[in-house]
C-alpha cells in the first residue's frame, strides 16, 4: 500500500502536519498542558479518521501517554486505573469515529 492510498490519518490532510509532535505527549496529567494538542486536534479535517485509526491501538496499549483525535489516553502503572481509563478514552475515540461516518467524513 503506497503512502497515496493508506487509512492512516497521519499521511494525509492533517491539522499537526508540521507540529512538534512533543505537543501530543504533555509531560503531566494536566488539562493545561494537554489543552493546546486538544484545540489542534479539534480543528482538524481528519479528526474522525484519526479517531477511528487510533481506539484499536489505544485499546491495545499501543497509544498511551498522549493526545490522540482529541482524546487524552493517559499512561497509567495501576492496572485497574489504566484498563478503566483506556476503556473510557475507546469509547471517546469511538464515538468520535461514528460522528464522522456519520456525517460522511469517513468513508465505511
Amino acid at each position: 500500500m503506497s503512502a497515496q492510498t493508506s487509512t492512516e490519518p497521519v499521511l494525509f490532510g492533517r491539522a499537526c502536519c508540521g507540529v512538534d509532535q512533543e505537543a501530543f505527549f504533555p509531560e503531566t496529567r494536566k488539562l493545561s498542558e494537554r489543552r493546546p494538542a486538544i484545540r489542534l486536534c479539534q480543528a482538524c479535517p481528519v479528526l474522525g479518521q484519526c479517531a477511528a485509526y487510533a481506539a484499536p491501538l489505544v485499546a491495545n496499549k499501543a497509544i498511551t501517554g498522549c493526545v490522540v483525535a482529541s482524546v487524552y489516553v493517559p499512561r497509567t502503572a495501576n492496572l485497574a486505573r489504566g484498563a478503566k481509563e483506556r476503556a473510557a478514552a475507546v469509547a471517546e475515540l469511538e464515538a468520535l469515529a461514528a460522528d464522522a461516518l456519520a456525517t460522511g467524513e469517513v468513508a465505511a
